[in-house]
């Protein structure tokens, strides 16, 4: 991507368009979720969670259905499992590439 085209998106997403359009995504996921925590029924510190990483899946980014809504400590242990869980792939791919020599 040129200079020029990375200014373009800097520019875009400071111009509040994404931003506003976040907040959307969010409050609408949050209020399919009845303002509670999917893993434990928590009310407070909610936070909507993108199931398919917005930045690997830019189509997806303001879906209703790829939102979750997490309290801040299951939204942290749901990162630390998947970082756990891409490190075990890691791990069996390396496994896997030892056994075939």
């Amino acid at each position: 991507m040129s200079l020029q085209g990375v200014a373009a998106v800097v520019s875009k997403s400071l111009s509040g368009r994404n931003l506003n359009r976040d907040r959307k995504w969010a409050r609408l996921v949050m209020e399919r979720d009845d303002k509670q925590c999917k893993v434990c029924g928590g009310k407070e510190n909610l936070h909507a969670y993108h199931i398919f990483p917005r930045d690997k899946y830019p189509v997806l980014r303001h879906k209703i259905d790829n939102g979750l809504t997490l309290c801040r400590g299951c939204h942290v242990r749901w990162h630390l499992i998947r970082r756990q869980m891409r490190q075990e792939d890691k791990d069996r791919q390396l496994v896997s590439q030892a056994i075939r020599y």
